[in-house]
């Protein structure tokens, strides 16, 4: 985990944010890079596509954010650090921020996410950090 994660985390569980983790990876490697983390406390959902076995971009993986927390997608922000994988979410209708740490050049396909940052501090000055899950 970067260093603000979990301060960032703990600022968006202050004003009520539900939080979570999608990821391509198995329940077992995620609840592990959760713990080593030491974020658990502060993720009400850590969801894995492997269930379903379709994979990020695959639109029913980005379908189990709606399915766990019961909101409509542009009630959701998703935030990544995978251009390819904001872009997605974007298609699919979450409001998204990529982190761009790197300041890696942006993929052309077709669509931008909705906002851009450079840290998990980001999020925090985003119109839907205290109205919406992160």
């Amino acid at each position: 985990a970067f260093p603000e994660n979990r301060a960032v985390l703990q600022a968006l569980k202050a004003r009520g944010v539900v939080t979570g983790v999608l990821s391509n990876g198995d329940a077992a490697m995620l609840a592990a890079a959760v713990s080593s983390a030491g974020l658990g406390d502060l993720l009400d959902h850590v969801i894995s596509v492997d269930a379903i076995r379709k994979y990020k971009t695959h639109p029913d993986a980005y379908a189990l954010g709606l399915s766990a927390t019961g909101l409509p997608a542009a009630q959701i922000a998703f935030v990544s650090s995978n251009s390819w994988d904001a872009l997605a979410a974007t298609w699919f209708g979450y409001c998204t921020l990529w982190v761009n740490r790197s300041q890696a050049p942006f993929e052309e396909l077709g669509t931008q996410p909705l906002y851009t940052g450079n840290s998990l501090r980001d999020v925090l000055a985003l119109p839907f950090a205290g109205s919406a899950p992160a």
